[in-house]
């Protein structure tokens, strides 16, 4: 095969080309590409046997049971608790442009819902909606808080076991 020096050219030319459009920065800085499935795998592998969501949430029941609406988000890893009597539950969203705030309010929505839903799970109670850009999370998720807790220890306990995921959230996507 003869190599004219457009053959020899064309390996560099689509190396650039891919250089320049896989840039992943958005005019704030941060990270317009966050991959939602390596968060997910970093969330259920930090709580390791302590992460109950094992039910895949389709659209429907993210529209019906959780009151979000699939047509404002771009991506999304849903997981819930297969045995409905826990309140442990994933949710990743990656909105759609101009959608972040609605969408945050919808996941508002769904945590003070499950609070009132699940009056004696201290995980419900204190469940947390995490936003960074576009990226919307709701995290009810951990071990049980220990046999015999007081309800003040049972929440600081599940407090500090939600704490660990939205840490791990928010250090993910400011990378």
């Amino acid at each position: 095969m003869r190599h004219t020096p457009f053959t020899r050219l064309l390996p560099l030319l689509l190396a650039a080309l891919l250089a320049f459009t896989g840039c992943g920065n958005d005019s704030n800085g941060s990270s317009s590409d966050a991959d939602l499935s390596a968060i997910h795998r970093e969330v259920k592998a930090l709580y390791g046997e302590g992460y109950y969501p094992s039910l895949a949430i389709d659209n429907d029941t993210l529209s019906r049971k959780y009151g979000l609406t699939r047509e404002k988000m771009d991506e999304v890893i849903a997981e819930e608790a297969a045995l409905s009597e826990h309140p442990d539950t994933f949710i990743a969203v990656k909105a759609k442009e101009g959608e972040a705030d609605a969408l945050e309010e919808e996941l508002a929505a769904y945590r003070d819902k499950a609070a009132r839903e699940y009056p004696d799970s201290p995980k419900a109670q204190v469940a947390q909606v995490v936003r960074v850009g576009d990226y919307l999370f709701y995290l009810a998720l951990g071990p049980e808080p220990a046999e015999g807790a007081s309800p003040t220890a049972a929440l600081e306990s599940a407090r500090e076991e939600i704490a660990k995921g939205v840490d791990a959230v928010t250090a993910r996507l400011k990378r």
